[in-house]
């Protein structure tokens, strides 16, 4: 133990910060070991120890948060988990738990001793697994998929109208959002104020117009120039009932089709201004081995940014199922951690995309908010590439290659979208205006708010929130 304490100090008063984020990295393995009484006690340790510098302390003690917040997720036992299996499989075994465990197909951690699964574990075994989700459908039969439904219409009336009118943007809709958040008393009873950042549509961009906040609150909208797109609220707390935070906006959605052949598409040098769009980003894009070696057996001799875009966005598409995830701000590197479990969220597919795009120079950024689709509303996350003569253009590897004997459908989210992604932020880990006090409960995202008091973080187990969406042609 002293060992590792000496080595940690050693590295967090070095002066390179690449030095410094090696020791965080250390601290986050022992932690990602389910090691957390001995996490514990170097967190508390290096408190007292001079020369580290205020910011990277500020990260050690966040670990601590970080570790509560794991806890939080991993609630499962290998009884209940088996119970729920067996379900649908019912001569399953301990053991079959140890191969899917193996095969990256049910989430565990042992965490100070103790088998621990992730409380979404057992459900995303019938989505890992064929065999599991051919058992799952055999009891429940096949359910609805309300998004395919609807993308199986909207996305060749896009592709039509394109053809048709030759227009970058089309087919507009306007959308009413009405979002409310509520703390419950109980969490804030303490608390002389509460503070609270809600998701609202961000401005500057040609497909998303048109935006009216007509929420009745008197709240404060983030500059435009902020790259998390907010309105911050106060209340004050009251015994008698629940403190309730609304947000109303009306915009104007158009599809935006920039019919790009990327097979053929020009890629020019990285401008200056582009360059941080190359670049890690630490921690969640890393050009790590790990990184670096799927990069080669994706891209392999290929040396067109285009056809390269294209391989990668195929690779995950095929080989890296959607899964609900943990919480980001749990996650110590987001796209190594997608390469290591073989599966991720909307968010974790993304961030794996933009970094191998990043390491293979095409210029790739964060974008996110909601995906308003009918019957389908939920948080969402993609990305964007840059395009020389295009600009911008979007990248949703979640929604992936679409089953479609058109090419122009089947690879529709690669450089297009629909009018249902509603645009909040366009970069992770932003800072809000106002800036927060506490840590944040979603580090790397921004789309459910944000809530403190002023005396500590209100996580997400502890408030409320509800998206209604009306629509209007």
């Amino acid at each position: 133990m002293k060992k590792i304490l000496f080595a940690l100090f050693m590295l967090f008063t070095g002066i390179s910060l690449q030095a410094q984020q090696a020791a965080l990295d250390n601290l986050d393995a022992v932690i990602e070991q389910g090691n957390f009484k001995l996490a514990e006690h170097l967190i508390d340790s290096l408190k007292t120890v001079k020369g580290i510098p205020k910011a990277i302390k500020s990260e050690i003690a966040f670990r601590k948060d970080r570790m509560e917040r794991i806890l939080k997720e991993y609630t499962k036992t290998e009884a209940s988990v088996l119970e729920y299996i067996q379900k649908y499989i019912p001569e399953a075994t301990s053991k079959d738990l140890r191969g899917w465990e193996s095969k990256k197909q049910l989430e565990m951690k042992v965490i100070n001793g103790e088998r621990k699964y992730f409380d979404n574990a057992a459900r995303n075994l019938f989505r890992l697994d064929p065999a599991a989700k051919e058992r799952m459908e055999k009891v429940n039969g096949k359910p609805q998929d309300k998004l395919s439904d609807f993308l199986s219409v909207e996305l060749p009336a896009i592709v039509d109208s394109f053809q048709k009118q030759g227009a970058k943007l089309l087919n507009p809709v306007t959308i009413d959002l009405n979002y409310t958040l509520t703390v419950p008393m109980a969490n804030v009873k303490d608390a002389s104020v509460i503070r609270v950042w809600l998701p609202f549509p961000r401005a500057g961009h040609a497909r998303q117009i048109y935006i009216e906040n007509k929420s009745s609150n008197n709240g404060k909208l983030a500059p435009a120039k902020a790259l998390h797109s907010t309105l911050y609220l106060e209340g004050v707390p009251t015994k008698d009932s629940a403190a309730i935070f609304s947000m109303a906006s009306r915009y104007r959605a158009y599809a935006e089709y920039n019919n790009i052949n990327f097979d053929t598409v020009t890629f020019s040098k990285v401008r200056k201004k582009l360059q941080k769009y190359v670049r890690e980003e630490l921690p969640h894009i890393r050009f790590t081995n790990e990184l670096k070696s799927l990069s080669e057996k994706i891209v392999g001799t290929e040396k067109h940014k285009g056809k390269i875009a294209k391989l990668i966005f195929q690779w995950i598409s095929d080989n890296i199922p959607w899964a609900s995830a943990r919480e980001y701000s749990t996650i110590p590197n987001i796209s190594t951690y997608c390469i290591n479990e073989g599966h991720g969220d909307c968010g974790i597919q993304s961030l794996l995309f933009i970094t191998l795009c990043r390491y293979n120079g095409i210029p790739a950024k964060w974008q996110s908010g909601w995906m308003l689709h009918s019957g389908s509303l939920n948080l969402h996350d993609w990305s964007e590439v840059f395009v020389e003569g295009k600009g911008w253009v979007p990248v949703d590897q979640s929604f992936g290659l679409q089953p479609s004997d058109n090419e122009k459908v089947k690879w529709f989210y690669l450089g297009n979208t629909d009018a249902y992604h509603l645009i909040v932020n366009d970069a992770i880990s932003a800072p809000f205006t106002p800036k927060k006090k506490f840590p944040r409960s979603e580090t790397v995202d921004f789309q459910r708010g944000e809530v403190e008091t002023n005396k500590a973080n209100l996580y997400f187990d502890e408030w409320d929130y509800h998206m209604e969406v009306k629509y209007n042609k």
